[in-house]
């Protein structure tokens, strides 16, 4: 079963294009394998997003994150459960502090 978080930080960096007080999506994995299956069905299904290295104030086993703006949210879920046995993601809705 998928996790589902809301975070509201502070101190990023606008590398991973995460903008000052924009809520994103951000699926954490605890490994790499993880992260690309999850990253090739996202891709295959046409949802938009990408592998990020992720934010110093979260942490995940793997240090990969996928970013989808938030109208993926009912897409992403749905990957989540359909693959949850293979697949161990947390989403996460992340909005960079004001």
């Amino acid at each position: 079963m998928y996790r589902y978080f809301v975070y509201r930080c502070l101190g990023q960096s606008e590398k991973e294009g995460l903008v000052l007080g924009k809520a994103v999506l951000l699926v954490t994995f605890d490994t790499e394998h993880e992260a690309l299956s999850f990253a090739n069905v996202c891709k295959r299904r046409r949802i938009d997003g990408r592998l990020i290295p992720i934010p110093r104030n979260l942490s995940a086993g793997c240090g990969m994150a996928w970013r989808s703006e938030m109208i993926w949210e009912e897409a992403l879920t749905a990957v989540l459960t359909e693959h949850q046995g293979a697949i161990d993601g947390h989403l996460i809705r992340y909005e960079r502090g004001k």
